[in-house]
């Protein structure tokens, strides 16, 4: 969350207002009647421009005007924001957006940018050595809700030789953006939001920092320009503790899988399989299993199945198959009959039907054992450690369990999960793991090493 105050002044529908941003709250005081009732009507604004007191150029984004104004008792209207840029050229468009944050730290290692010089013994420091920026510098294309863009990783070095100064420099990881044609400043919310879910998901939880945010415009001469800085207002990520050996890196999939897996991951959330409430707050929160936490694992790893392996049965069993396909075609079949639509009021039993079956695949618990069998190699051991760790035995039938206790919760009958749930909750993480990782053509021996490092 920023703790900055702004003051300054800001245009609506062509008129000019006062204002001041506390937090996440932009405040226009002594609002007259007649502007009370424009507000009430234009309760979202995308896009609020206006300047500083200082007179630098202020975008504020996606802007939601909150109700209770024009109260006998205030004349003043708070408007929620979920960000803003503070502009240093005052041009809105932007060619390239930089990320840095511990997390990417944490993924990209700042260390690729330089080598560490010891003595014969490996262990008493005489140096440090800067690489050459080619050997380091990363730049793919990588593709997002079908926009294509550059994704590159770098490392920001700066050195201070001051007498006076304690520290002598800095090493910081930049994800940054590049695009073809100019984006608009409400852009930056989209291209944060990829970034963040892909950081989510290789740290495994949601308190993820991304404190410093700037936009560049390419000059006629091919150089970027700063064109500002941008704060999105986050819920307070002051607990993250940046863990490489907790969670995904750079070095642990290959570099061509590397984009693959942003943009799977990045555009989850528009096609409406991104799972919150599946990434615990932090990792000391992961610990912590109910019913509740068990279940939306559950639901998250029968959705990653169906994305993995759709129309499993059906491609593997044939009468399966033939089945499902006549009890189809006499649905459409009668639909064409009655003369009216599926979507028609005369046919909502058809159209109920007709969903029934085509959703019918895989039962649940053919969905754990079809993720047992595939996954061996990924998932064996991981399987045997959380199993010892749960002091059950191996051969326990954990689909049965999986199923059992997914049914019955799933119908409103609540228990505290024992060992053998808490079992299978470590393993369908592992399961949702993998999965994602396969989709994006991660080596088996890599995947493995990943899952026995985090499950």
């Amino acid at each position: 969350m920023s703790e900055e105050r702004i003051y300054g002044v800001l245009e609506i529908n062509g008129k000019q207002y006062q204002y001041t941003l506390e937090d996440q709250f932009l405040t226009i005081p002594n609002i007259s009647y007649q502007d009370e009732e424009e507000f009430e009507k234009n309760d979202q604004i995308d896009i609020i421009y206006g300047t500083t007191s200082n007179y630098q150029g202020i975008v504020f984004l996606d802007c939601r005007v909150l109700e209770g104004i024009g109260s006998i008792f205030s004349s003043e209207v708070k408007i929620r924001v979920l960000g803003y840029i503070v502009l240093t050229r005052g041009i809105c468009s932007f060619d390239r957006i930089d990320f840095y944050s511990e997390a990417i730290n944490a993924f990209f290692s700042p260390r690729n940018a330089y080598d560490l010089e010891t003595k014969d013994d490996g262990r008493t420091l005489v140096g440090i050595k800067f690489r050459d920026n080619d050997l380091y510098k990363r730049e793919y294309a990588c593709q997002v809700n079908n926009e294509q863009f550059l994704i590159g990783l770098n490392v920001y070095l700066t050195v201070n030789l001051a007498l006076e100064k304690e520290q002598l420099g800095t090493a910081k990881t930049i994800i940054s953006m590049s695009f073809e044609q100019k984006k608009d400043p409400h852009d930056v919310l989209d291209y944060y939001l990829y970034l963040r879910d892909f950081l989510v998901f290789v740290n495994g939880q949601q308190n993820i920092p991304l404190n410093r945010i700037e936009l560049f415009e390419k000059n006629e001469s091919g150089r970027y320009e700063k064109q500002g800085r941008v704060v999105i207002f986050q819920a307070d990520s002051s607990g993250y503790v940046p863990n490489p050996y907790k969670s995904i890196t750079f070095n642990d999939i290959t570099s061509d899988c590397f984009p693959v897996l942003f943009g799977q991951i990045a555009e989850k959330r528009k096609q409406n399989y991104y799972y919150h409430l599946f990434y615990p707050t932090d990792h000391k929160n992961h610990q912590r299993i109910d019913a509740s936490k068990w279940l939306n694992t559950a639901i998250c790893f029968e959705s990653e199945f169906n994305n993995s392996f759709p129309n499993f049965r059906a491609k593997q069993d044939a009468a399966f198959h033939n089945a499902k396909s006549l009890l189809l075609q006499t649905i459409d079949e009668a639909v064409k009959k009655s003369g009216k639509s599926i979507n028609n009021k005369q046919n909502s039993a058809l159209k109920s039907f007709l969903s029934l079956i085509d959703h019918s695949d895989t039962t649940i618990k053919q969905k754990f054992q079809v993720c047992e069998d595939q996954f061996m190699y990924e998932m064996g051991e991981a399987i045997q450690r959380i199993c010892s760790a749960c002091m059950i035995p191996r051969d326990t039938d954990l689909a049965e369990v999986y199923s059992a206790y997914r049914n019955k919760t799933a119908h409103g009958v609540i228990s505290r999960p024992e060992a053998c749930d808490v079992a299978t909750y470590r393993i369908m993480r592992g399961f949702i793991c993998v999965m994602n990782l396969k989709r994006a053509n991660v080596p088996q021996e890599r995947i493995k090493s990943i899952v026995n490092k985090l499950v």
